[in-house]
């Protein structure tokens, strides 16, 4: 399916160039088509960790040769040009939008749930609050159920569970409408952990708000939840502290890394997996049979990487991963399943170099973690690498692997919830992984998927960034352009192809005595019988928190 889709896709843009050319040459002169895509003649690599072949795209040479002869043609001989490429669209989602009950077992309703019902979306969905809302970029995170949009304007819009105060909104309440974060400056960037979250402003400020039980936020507050995104500062002492600027960011379950804004790595919060990456886990005994661990109280620069500037950084569960200017890769914290892609399952409390990324043509762009995985773009034709496990019944890949499922695929963005990964490549959506709550967008037919399937109700269409977490999928898609994957979006939400989701208007939370009553009601008449067999079977309970720290 993949590789008939692919080809078709190639096709059509062999016919595309093959007519600009040659209305070009009948011409007195010619000048090449700016649309041309990569040819399947780039040919991807033959075992799974060889770097792709290194001859250039036909459509490249083409491009070259024709380029020279342009310079005396005439402008009414040269072919219309391709607008520009889109920079912001329109948000689909798909998953759960249960935030209290998101990644939770359908029957075990606990006193976390907030009244609103299990529901969740099996086809992407366009949000009604964000119908004609220009949005540039999307984030959540594998560990996150809560969600942020980022608009052409910088204005942050934040929705999902917000047990921690995570929003930034300055209460705790489940947030079901896609709201502004009022205070803010123009913001960049964000990023979602699984009870914390960072913003970067345009200036490179960064904030923080939720958790901060382990210093995760970045912030040396007495409290443990900080419900209002707060400046992030650092400094030797307390007295002397200045705002913490930077250009990339990652949230982890409890600990956060940051590229600075002159390239430096810093982290902060546990340092249980060594995913702060100084060296140590601090660990020490807090009471006979209790082991404690140590904690970054504020963005600390890692010492083993000050020579170094890098790009790009991003946070797993306990693991990180960030990209050196010049393409190397580089990966610390939790070992296990290979998402450090050194080969062995350990810990590294350092951040280490991949070797699989030593030469040159093996050098990367960008990175994301997921939950228990890691996935690299190359610099070389957009190549997708693998290391770690998405599900446990998989193999685990040790080291980082071309990605041949996909081979052929230019990958524009990647993103990894829990237990499912989702890219946008080219034309098309492609999800796989398990997808309970629907993130997979396949309808009510395909609940998992071993293998990488393009989404069918967005094919064809141009996806500009992509988002996963715990149990949901985003995509923002081109709609607003004159290209023609927009014309066909624009088509098919006028025929009702893509639906629209209506989220309730009123916030909700168990925290309230009104919202823990409610619980309680649905508690005992929904799922009384599930949580005595819950309560009957605690081993497995205590199985799948500790799977979910892994």
């Amino acid at each position: 399916m993949l590789k008939s889709l692919k080809e078709q896709f190639d096709k059509d843009e062999a016919e595309y160039e093959k007519k600009a050319l040659d209305q070009a040459n009948s011409s007195s002169s010619a000048a090449p088509s700016s649309a041309a895509a990569p040819s399947s003649s780039a040919a991807a690599p033959s075992s799974s960790s060889a770097a792709p072949s290194s001859s250039a795209p036909s459509s490249s040479s083409s491009s070259s040769s024709s380029s020279s002869s342009s310079s005396s043609s005439s402008a009414s001989s040269v072919p219309p040009a391709e607008p520009p490429p889109p920079s912001y669209g329109e948000l689909v989602y798909a998953g759960s939008v249960s935030h209290s009950m998101t990644g939770k077992d359908a029957g075990g309703y606990t006193a976390s749930f907030d009244g609103v019902p299990i529901n969740c979306l099996r086809t992407f969905h366009r949000i009604s609050t964000l119908i004609g809302v220009k949005i540039r970029d999307v984030f959540s995170g594998p560990g996150a159920c809560h969600y942020f949009a980022i608009t052409t304007e910088g204005l942050l819009y934040a929705w999902g569970r917000n047990d921690r105060g995570q929003l930034g909104l300055g209460h705790t309440l489940n947030v079901y409408t896609p709201t502004i974060v009022p205070k803010l400056p123009p913001i960049s960037s964000a990023s979602a952990g699984r009870s914390h979250s960072l913003l970067i402003a345009e200036d490179g400020t960064v904030y923080s708000a939720g958790d901060n039980k382990s210093y995760q936020c970045g912030s040396q507050k007495s409290s443990d939840m900080i419900t209002t995104f707060s400046v992030v500062t650092v400094g030797e002492k307390k007295s002397a502290q200045f705002p913490f600027l930077a250009k990339s960011i990652g949230a982890g379950i409890d600990f956060s890394v940051a590229v600075s804004k002159d390239g430096q790595l810093f982290t902060c919060g546990s340092k249980q997996f060594g995913q702060c990456g100084n060296g140590t886990t601090g660990e020490y005994i807090v009471t006979a049979g209790k082991i404690g661990y140590g904690t970054l109280e504020q963005f600390t620069l890692v010492p083993s990487t000050a020579a170094l500037r890098f790009s790009v950084v991003s946070a797993g569960n306990s693991h990180g991963a960030a990209v050196t200017e010049d393409g190397m890769a580089y990966t610390w914290g939790l070992g296990f399943y290979g998402r450090l892609g050194h080969g062995v399952p350990a810990d590294e409390l350092v951040p280490k170099p991949i070797k699989v990324f030593e030469s040159e043509r093996m050098r990367v762009k960008s990175v994301t973690c997921g939950s228990r995985s890691t996935y690299f773009i190359s610099r070389f034709n957009d190549n997708l690498y693998f290391c770690g496990i998405l599900t446990s019944s998989k193999e685990a890949t040790m080291v980082p692997r071309y990605f041949n499922d996909l081979q052929g695929w230019r990958m524009r963005s990647v993103s990894s919830g829990t237990a499912h990964t989702i890219v946008a490549a080219e034309r098309s959506v492609i999800t796989w992984g398990s997808g309970g709550d629907g993130e997979l967008a396949h309808g009510t037919e395909l609940k998992s998927s071993a293998k990488p399937k393009v989404v069918e109700s967005l094919d064809g269409l141009h996806a500009l960034k992509v988002a996963g977490g715990v149990g949901a999928s985003l995509v923002i898609l081109d709609t607003f352009s004159d290209h023609p994957q927009a014309e066909k979006a624009r088509a098919l939400i006028a025929s009702g192809a893509i639906p629209t989701y209506v989220p309730p208007a009123e916030n909700k939370s168990a925290a309230t005595t009104e919202g823990k009553q409610k619980a309680g009601e649905e508690i005992v008449a929904a799922s009384g019988k599930r949580k005595a067999e819950l309560a009957a079977a605690p081993v497995v309970n205590k199985k799948a928190k500790k799977s979910a720290k892994k």
